[in-house]
């Protein structure tokens, strides 16, 4: 694409795990680099990732560089390297994005019913987005019982 001119953007998705066609992807500006087999959780990740960075590039205009920072670390994953034993880094990203772009203060079923994981699952990752200090947690009285549990992004907060 790159030797007709073509300039688009590129996610690779390939079987092919090889060093050195990863850096051939690389070198040749493919933004991300999808292996198979993959889960939908881990695909959904990359495409929202790479949607942020469309949104902030279409912006236009200068950007200092904290926001160039910004712009180059938009489409990492991040990674959860001291993810506790039975936690999987694909579920934490799908729980994270959805704290991260929702509008507000969300609950473990609202995170459950936007990610398609079981409620305990959610509650389980807000849990250690809250420890890690990348959620705050609020809380909902209602007129009886326990109050709500409600998770914001840290950022938002």
């Amino acid at each position: 694409m790159r030797r007709r001119g073509h300039q688009t953007d590129v996610i690779m998705v390939t079987a092919a795990r090889d060093v050195s066609t990863v850096q051939a992807a690389m070198r040749q500006g493919a933004l991300q680099y999808l292996v198979k087999p993959f889960a939908f959780a881990g695909l959904r990740a990359k495409l929202e990732a790479y949607a942020e960075l469309r949104r902030t590039l279409d912006g236009g205009g200068e950007a200092e560089q904290a926001e160039v920072d910004r712009i180059f670390g938009a489409l990492s994953t991040p990674s959860e390297p001291d993810l506790p034993k039975g936690h999987s880094p694909t579920t934490a990203e799908l729980v994270r994005q959805s704290l991260m772009h929702a509008d507000g203060p969300l609950s473990a079923q609202e995170i459950a019913e936007r990610t398609g994981v079981s409620r305990q699952t959610a509650q389980r990752y807000l849990k250690l987005l809250e420890r890690t200090g990348r959620a705050r947690l609020t809380l909902k009285y209602g007129d009886a019982g326990r109050p709500e549990h409600r998770y914001v992004w840290a950022t938002r907060a």
